[in-house]
């Protein structure tokens, strides 16, 4: 036999008549037995504070025990942008900007632009859809090709305060020497020496991150004794303002990489059994064919802007 329920209305006009009427007189008159009558008469303070939904037929609501504390907490954590603890609020960053631009010109006061440099490397893959897209209104804007997994290069770029820019050093997947890393120490020193030193030809600064290889021993060893030059280190946490390539550079050369992409014609490789799936070769080519133009592509009054911004000149 199924039980009855009763809806929390019911429950409240049987307590408001118990204010006038017995417990019996009660049941009779509604028709329920006369220990459901005593139960809720028991349960008065629950219901009459009861603020939801009169329909329910429990004052709370059925189903399985909550397996999280304080659910209404974790939500507002998780909904909450939460900044990590190596991310400086504006007023500091400001701060910090005007302090360095400051301690800059005081120390290399005599240095033109044609002798401050920056280097700073970026990621890019084989797939770069736009961030943006246009779309049919009503339509879908998912682009139809693409990889879950697409091939990855990093590309080392250095720039000149007057606006020139050096050649890239661009590092694809191989056998890795040290796990983890994709600029090795082999590498920077190989670029220091080959590619920053061609292009040094007078006493130089060279503004460089925080990153492992580029503060090391002996990265300071090899600009002093070898290049006669001397290595800026950027504050940490402060890339965004000091660096001059993260500050105007950069952006525009990823808005380059993605228009690029989205000229490209497909590939076609060389299996036949799968057309459309080019190889790693085929990849690599086209790559550094994009990451080349896009580099051309970057003006240089876009690279003086940028100087002028991240170290304050006027």
């Amino acid at each position: 036999m199924r039980r009855a329920s009763y809806q929390i209305s019911t429950m409240l006009e049987a307590i408001g008549l118990l204010v006038t009427l017995s417990g019996l007189e009660v049941a009779k008159l509604m028709g329920v037995p006369r220990r459901t009558v005593r139960s809720w008469y028991d349960q008065r303070f629950e219901l009459l504070s009861f603020d939801g939904n009169k329909k329910n037929k429990k004052i709370e609501s059925g189903g399985r025990y909550e397996e999280f504390p304080d659910p209404p907490g974790l939500r507002y954590v998780f909904c909450q942008q939460r900044q990590t603890k190596n991310k400086l609020k504006q007023a500091l960053l400001t701060k910090v900007h005007d302090e360095f631009a400051r301690d800059f010109h005081r120390e290399y006061l005599f240095y033109e632009n044609d002798c401050v440099f920056n280097v700073d490397e970026t990621g890019m893959y084989y797939n770069l859809p736009p961030t943006y897209i246009w779309a049919v209104r009503g339509g879908s804007a998912k682009i139809s090709t693409g990889e879950k997994y697409s091939m990855r290069m990093t590309d080392v770029l250095t720039a000149r305060a007057d606006g020139q820019k050096l050649p890239l050093l661009l590092i694809m997947k191989g056998v890795p020497e040290h796990p983890g890393r994709a600029l090795k120490p082999t590498m920077w020193r190989q670029y220091l020496r080959d590619v920053l030193g061609e292009s040094i030809e007078e006493p130089s600064v060279v503004l460089m991150d925080n990153f492992e290889c580029h503060v090391s021993d002996e990265s300071y060893k090899i600009m002093h004794e070898e290049l006669g030059s001397h290595l800026c280190a950027l504050p940490p946490n402060a890339t965004s303002v000091c660096q001059p390539l993260n500050v105007g550079v950069m952006a525009p050369f990823k808005r380059n990489l993605r228009s690029l992409w989205l000229y490209e014609e497909q590939l076609e490789g060389d299996d036949d059994d799968d057309p459309y799936s080019p190889t790693a070769r085929q990849k690599r080519m086209v790559m550094l064919l994009r990451v080349i133009a896009a580099w051309d592509m970057v003006t240089a009054d876009v690279i003086r802007q940028a100087f002028a911004k991240a170290l304050r000149v006027n």
